[in-house]
C-alpha cells in the first residue's frame, strides 16, 4: 500500500467529461486500493454521445484526480465478445490469461473449443497472434482453461483491467479498454527488457521515472515479476528491500 493516507470510507466524486460535458459520478472505496503500491485506482467511464468515448480517471487515496484522459473509438461489431469471455472464464482466470499472453511464451490451451477460439481471437486482437499454438510440443506453457494456474506475479493491474471491463456496458468499450491498457503494459515490458539487461540498478521510484512509459508502480511490479519469471535477474537490479521481500511471497 502506498504511504499516502488510506481512504477511510467510500468517497463520491463528480467530474465533468471534457468530451461531451456530462457530469460523471464516481464512487471509490477503500478496498479499491488493496495491495496497491501506487495508491492509484484507474476507472473507465463509457459515453456513447456525441460519438463513442471513454473518460479514464486515475484517482488517489485522498480522492484527488491525478490524471484524466480520453479513449475515442468507433463502435462496430467485434470479433471478440469480451463479455462472453468474462462470463466463461471469470475475472481472475481472464486476468491470468492476459498475464500469459503478456509474458510472451507460446501457449497450448486445453479445454472446450468455443472458449479456446475466444481466447485465440483475444490474443489476435492484442497483437499476440503467434502466442496460441495448436501443437502442444511447440508450447512452453500448457494451460487447462478449467484450472488455470495462478501466475507467480503481482496480478493487481491485470485484475483491475478485467474488473473494470466487466463494469462497462458494451463489448466495444470493453474491447477498447483492454486493448489500450494491455498495449501500455506491453510497451513498458519491452522498454524494461532493455533496461534490465544493462549493468545499472534502480529503486522502484527511480526506475519508474527512467522508463518513460505510461505505467504506475503497480504496473511496474507486474512487469518486473514477468521478467523475473522469464529468467531475467531482476532482483539483483532493484534496490528496494520491500520489493525483494514481497517477491518471495507472491
Amino acid at each position: 500500500m502506498s504511504q499516502q493516507q488510506a481512504l477511510p470510507k467510500p468517497l463520491s466524486l463528480t467530474i465533468k467529461c471534457p468530451e461531451c460535458g456530462r457530469d460523471v459520478h464516481v464512487i471509490i472505496k477503500p478496498q479499491d486500493f488493496e495491495d496497491s503500491l501506487s495508491g492509484l485506482v484507474r476507472i473507465p467511464i463509457e459515453h456513447s454521445e456525441p460519438s463513442p468515448h471513454m473518460l479514464i480517471l486515475d484517482i488517489d487515496q485522498s480522492g484527488f484526480v491525478r490524471g484524466a484522459y480520453l479513449y475515442r473509438y468507433i463502435s462496430k461489431p467485434r470479433i471478440v465478445k469480451i463479455g462472453g469471455l468474462i462470463e466463461n472464464l471469470g475475472i481472475k482466470n481472464l486476468a491470468y490469461i492476459l498475464y500469459y499472453l503478456l509474458k510472451g511464451d507460446k501457449i497450448y490451451l486445453h479445454g472446450d473449443e468455443k472458449t479456446i477460439k475466444m481466447i485465440s481471437d483475444l490474443a489476435f486482437l492484442l497483437g499476440e497472434k503467434n502466442i496460441i499454438v495448436s501443437n502442444k510440443n511447440e508450447a512452453k506453457e500448457r494451460i487447462d482453461i478449467k484450472k488455470i494456474k495462478k501466475p507467480k506475479a503481482t496480478m493487481r493491474p491485470l485484475l483491475q483491467i478485467v474488473l473494470r471491463a466487466a463494469n462497462l456496458s458494451s463489448d466495444d468499450a470493453r474491447t477498447e479498454w483492454i486493448k489500450k491498457e494491455y498495449s501500455k503494459l506491453k510497451e513498458g515490458l519491452e522498454l524494461l527488457k532493455d533496461m534490465i539487461a544493462t549493468k545499472n540498478s534502480w529503486t522502484l521510484d527511480s526506475l519508474l521515472v527512467e522508463i518513460k512509459a505510461d505505467v504506475n508502480k503497480d504496473d511496474l511490479r507486474l512487469l518486473l515479476d514477468i521478467l523475473e519469471n522469464k529468467g531475467y535477474k531482476v532482483s539483483t537490479k532493484i534496490k528496494d528491500t520491500e520489493y525483494k521481500i514481497k517477491s518471495m511471497f507472491v
